[in-house]
C-alpha cells in the first residue's frame, strides 16, 4: 500500500484534490476558509513532533529487537552448552525481559500513531466546523443557507481522505529513514577476513566468540 501511494502520481493525485477543493471553497464561502486552513497550518507542528517521536521509538525497538534476535541466536547456537550447564531460566528471563522493553516501545509507538489519526481524522470537521464559525462572524448579515453549508460540507469530506493519508506518510517516511541509516551504517562497515578468524568456546556468559588470528 504504501509503495503504491509513494508513486509521483498518487502524490500529485493528493495534493491537486486538495487544491481543488480549497479553490471551490473559497468561491463557496470566501475568506472565512482562510481560517479552515490556518487551522491545518497549526496541526502541521503537531505532525512533525510526532514524526521525530516515532523516528526515535523507531531506532529504540530496532535496537532491542537486534539485541533479542542476537540474544535467541546465541542461545540457539550453544543449546546444548546451555542444557548442560541448566541455564535455560536464566537465558529464557533475559530473553523476556529484552522482549517487555521491545514490547514498551511498541506501545509508545502505537499509541502515538493513533493520535496522529484520530487528530487528522478529526482535522477536516474541526475545519469545516471554523470556517463556518468565522463565516457567521465576518458576515453577521449574511445567512448561511443550506445549499451554501451542504456544499462546503462535500467539499470538505473531499478533503478528509488526503488529510487523513497524511499521519500515515510521515510514519512510513520515518521508518524508511531510520532503516535507511541502518542500511547505510551496515554497508559503510569494514569488511571482516574469515580467513583470519576463528571459533572458540566462549567465556564469561557467552557462548560462542570470535578470536582474531595473528
Amino acid at each position: 500500500m504504501w509503495y503504491i501511494y509513494s508513486q509521483p502520481i498518487f502524490v500529485f493525485r493528493f495534493l491537486s484534490k486538495i487544491g481543488i477543493a480549497v479553490y471551490l471553497l473559497w468561491i463557496t464561502i470566501g475568506l472565512p476558509v482562510v481560517s479552515g486552513l490556518a487551522l491545518l497550518v497549526l496541526l502541521v507542528p503537531c505532525n512533525v513532533l510526532m514524526a521525530y517521536y516515532q523516528g526515535r521509538l523507531q531506532r529504540q525497538n530496532l535496537e532491542w529487537k537486534d539485541k533479542r534476535i542476537k540474544m535467541t541466536s546465541e542461545v540457539l547456537s550453544g543449546i546444548k552448552v546451555l542444557k548442560l550447564y541448566a541455564w535455560e531460566e536464566s537465558f529464557q528471563s533475559r530473553i523476556m525481559e529484552i522482549r517487555h522493553q521491545e514490547v514498551l516501545v511498541l506501545t509508545k509507538l502505537a499509541w502515538i500513531n493513533a493520535f496522529g489519526i484520530f487528530l487528522w481524522t478529526c482535522a477536516p470537521y474541526l475545519v469545516c466546523l471554523v470556517s463556518f464559525a468565522t463565516y457567521v462572524i465576518i458576515y453577521p448579515a449574511e445567512v448561511l443557507t443550506a445549499d451554501m453549508a451542504f456544499v462546503t460540507l462535500a467539499l470538505f469530506n473531499i478533503l478528509q481522505f488526503p488529510i487523513s493519508f497524511i499521519p500515515e506518510m510521515v510514519s512510513f517516511t520515518s521508518q524508511a529513514a531510520v532503516s535507511l541509516k541502518r542500511i547505510g551504517k551496515y554497508l559503510c562497515e569494514a569488511e571482516l577476513n574469515l580467513r583470519d578468524t576463528k571459533a572458540s568456546p566462549a567465556n564469561r556468559g557467552n557462548l560462542l566468540a570470535i578470536d582474531i588470528v595473528i
